[in-house]
């Protein structure tokens, strides 16, 4: 028997299948009930095109490119890229000059720098004073503040500022004027028998205790005697005329707890309310215009601020006020960037009055964010 190729057995077997003819004579029905004639014909429209090699799917060239990443958020993995962090430290001690006789809610932005010759350091309030940037910080679009190291030593009891410690004491038609040291007091008894103390230093037979179940205190004499509470007076240098500062507006006796600013015919007065010796538990920051806090004060008047920082710690104590310790917010952000080249700090208390840190220091310590990103910074712009 001749032996058959491979190639011979399949060229015989393409020859009877090409011969074969089969007779369709019935058309099975469709599953979903059509006759297969019911179907149309539809031809390639253009069979090259799907004839054409579609290429390596894996290929660069093929594989579809995402949509670009657009959020600008803080969770944003650009974040740190487009927004650049820098931390500065405001120290009052190493302040070169400062703003003096301006009015503490008009914020100056012309000021000549130093000298620049040696020992060309000028004395300045810590309470208001200038910092000029090392270099320009371009592109800022927030500034918050971190914490602040503030030394709680600012008078509660001040003659030229609050008008709360004088009362006039007026025995058989002579009146005598009684003032207690300008200070801070760490409790009422303290303050009870300062003005004890006072009171017969120029007089006599006066007695200012405080009952410890009333919590009231009771101002007494062996006579008849008047007592007025100064609320106004004439600044001895300047002679301007200074008012109280105070809700009831009778100076010290708003602090013994005494709602009335003038009493006579009697021998012994007891106050109406308790006594205080700390009126501003709390006090403002202000830096440059950024106005964050709106303060409302007495007759409808308000100022704007920075911060608010809350006075936890007792007198003469360091206050450290930070972001766990203190939730009041103290970030401001800019509508479009701006430019930093300085910063004008000022303390002031809930009535708008400058501070007096008797030569203490305070720091603060500013987060200060960046824009690094072009595109960033032109989309802010446009906002």
């Amino acid at each position: 028997m001749a032996s058959v190729t491979y190639q011979q057995l399949l060229a015989d077997t393409y020859k009877e299948n090409e011969n074969l003819q089969e007779d369709f004579t019935e058309e099975e029905p469709d599953i979903g009930g059509n006759e297969e004639h019911e179907y149309e014909t539809h031809e390639v429209a253009d069979p090259d095109a799907f004839k054409k090699f579609g290429g390596n799917r894996g290929h660069p060239e093929t594989i579809s490119k995402p949509s670009p990443f657009e959020d600008k958020s803080k969770l944003s993995i650009r974040h740190e890229k487009d927004i650049k962090t820098i931390v500065l430290n405001i120290d009052s001690r190493f302040r070169e000059y400062s703003i003096p006789n301006v009015s503490p809610h008009v914020p100056v932005f012309t000021l000549a720098p130093p000298n620049e010759q040696a020992n060309s350091y000028k004395p300045s309030d810590p309470a208001h004073y200038v910092m000029q940037t090392h270099t320009p910080i371009r592109n800022v679009y927030s500034v918050k503040l971190t914490s602040v190291e503030f030394p709680n030593v600012f008078y509660e009891f001040d003659r030229n500022v609050y008008v709360n410690t004088q009362v006039n004491i007026t025995i058989d038609g002579t009146t005598t004027s009684i003032i207690i040291p300008d200070g801070n007091y760490s409790t009422s008894d303290i303050l009870a028998s300062t003005l004890q103390l006072a009171l017969n230093d120029s007089l006599s037979n006066f007695t200012v205790l405080r009952d410890h179940i009333s919590n009231r205190i009771t101002v007494t004499h062996t006579g008849v005697f008047g007592m007025t509470f100064v609320v106004r007076i004439t600044n001895s240098t300047t002679g301007q005329i200074i008012d109280s500062k105070n809700p009831y507006e009778n100076g010290l006796g708003y602090y013994l707890g005494f709602t009335q600013t003038s009493y006579s015919g009697l021998s012994s007065y007891t106050a109406e309310l308790i006594p205080t010796t700390v009126a501003n538990n709390y006090v403002y920051l202000v830096l440059n215009d950024w106005n964050v806090v709106q303060h409302q004060s007495y007759n409808n008047t308000h100022f704007n601020a920075f911060a608010k920082l809350l006075i936890t710690g007792p007198k003469n104590t360091l206050f450290f006020d930070t972001e766990s310790s203190n939730s009041t917010t103290k970030e401001i952000f800019f509508q479009q960037p701006v430019d930093i080249n300085r910063i004008e700090m000022q303390l002031l208390d809930p009535y708008g009055n400058q501070l007096n840190l008797r030569g203490a220091d305070f720091s603060i310590t500013l987060e200060i964010k960046q824009i690094l990103n072009i595109g960033l910074f032109e989309k802010l712009r446009e906002i």
